[in-house]
């Protein structure tokens, strides 16, 4: 029987464990997964670590929230005008990234961010509202999230293909997505954070 040492002397047996190695490097998709839940985590325990200070600025958050939904149509559309040039911005910015060489980090710090941001709002409205936070939290995703959603994904698959083309046409989709979110959130959120509020 070959013991290790013939095994490992054999031609080609460097060649096995080099591949081997390189099959253990994580995929994008990974990283963006691990970051995104990364920052997920990291902000719950945060959140939970000061529950006071959280606990202020849910209330803040809440009645932020409640002043929104009871806007007059003027209000709304600077607050849609507001929400649309950020929106934009981002969506733009998010576009330029995935052009660069440093695209991957880039949207990784994003996706941690992103994950980091969900679990600060989320353990807030729960430490507030407690079990009832979750839905609260949800009616202020709904229903932009159905615009936004596709765009952060887009968005980050483009990422991922690092030096990729310009795709302005998708771009163009994109903001146009982006900017449907907004009249979502401005004109249509309002009614669901009635309900939740």
């Amino acid at each position: 029987m070959e013991t290790w040492r013939e095994k490992l002397d054999r031609p080609g047996a460097a060649n096995v464990t080099r591949e081997k190695r390189r099959r253990i490097k994580f995929k994008y998709e990974d990283l963006i997964l691990f970051c995104f839940f990364g920052g997920l985590i990291l902000a719950t325990a945060a959140a939970n670590w000061s529950k006071e200070e959280v606990s202020r600025q849910a209330d803040y958050y809440l009645r932020l929230l409640s002043d929104t939904a009871a806007l007059s149509e003027s209000g709304r559309i600077s607050v849609f005008l507001r929400i649309a040039r950020q929106r934009l911005f981002l969506v733009f910015g998010a576009w330029l990234a995935g052009l660069t060489v440093y695209s991957v980090p880039i949207f990784c710090v994003g996706a941690g961010a992103a994950g980091g941001a969900i679990g600060l709002i989320l353990s807030a409205v729960t430490i507030q509202r407690g079990v009832a936070g979750i839905f609260v939290f949800l009616m202020t995703l709904f229903p932009q999230a159905i615009f936004y959603g596709p765009v952060c994904f887009i968005l980050m698959l483009w990422g991922g293909r690092q030096g990729g083309r310009l795709r302005l046409a998708g771009l163009c989709v994109l903001m146009v997505l982006a900017l449907a979110g907004s009249a979502c959130e401005t004109w249509i959120n309002p009614f669901f954070l009635r309900l939740a509020l």
